[in-house]
């Protein structure tokens, strides 16, 4: 079992990763961070600094194979699809053009043997700032982030969710989370 959570910085993503994890003993993994001491792209950052070329893409593809080997039940904090939307908006993509659809199916093919659930949580501008959260963005930008998750969302073939976490408590949100898990 996997659950993917995803979305724009501020949505919640790391609090319902962090309840799921609470209410039912699941291991949560944070393929990458950005910024601040919340946040940290770890040993990416450390193999930049070395000179070594490193991306996120890399990591994602070899924790989806690792998932795919292995099986463990696990929630992610963000994972590729992720990495192609900031990378899109922010225009620093190192994929070329053209190559992230196929990316996103070879990622989704790597984890499509084992019962995946994809959340893709959104909130408003005005509450994710409210939050503050991760990095704050500019209403210009996370409004691009939506439209490029949109997109993303809607080519994802796995089982999936939206929820707006500025619509409805996290326990509720949670409740709904677990009861698709069980169908």
């Amino acid at each position: 079992m996997i659950v993917i959570f995803e979305g724009a910085n501020g949505v919640g993503k790391t609090a319902y990763a962090t309840g799921l994890a609470k209410q039912e003993g699941w291991p949560v993994y944070r393929a990458y961070r950005r910024g601040g001491e919340h946040h940290d792209e770890g040993w990416l950052k450390k193999l930049r600094d070395l000179g070594i070329p490193a991306n996120r893409y890399a990591e994602d593809m070899f924790l989806a194979e690792y998932l795919r080997a292995f099986k463990p039940t696990v929630i992610l904090d963000r994972s590729l699809p992720s990495a192609l939307v900031y990378d899109e908006v922010f225009k620093q993509s190192t994929v070329p053009s053209g190559a992230a659809g196929p990316l996103l199916d070879l990622w989704q093919e790597s984890l499509s043997r084992q019962k995946v659930l994809y959340v893709w949580l959104i909130a408003s501008h005005s509450v994710a700032k409210e939050r503050g959260s991760g990095a704050v963005l500019a209403r210009r930008e996370r409004d691009a982030l939506d439209r490029r998750f949109a997109r993303l969302f809607a080519r994802i073939e796995f089982p999936k969710l939206r929820l707006d976490t500025g619509e409805i408590p996290i326990e509720d949100g949670l409740s709904r989370i677990v009861r698709v898990l069980r169908e």
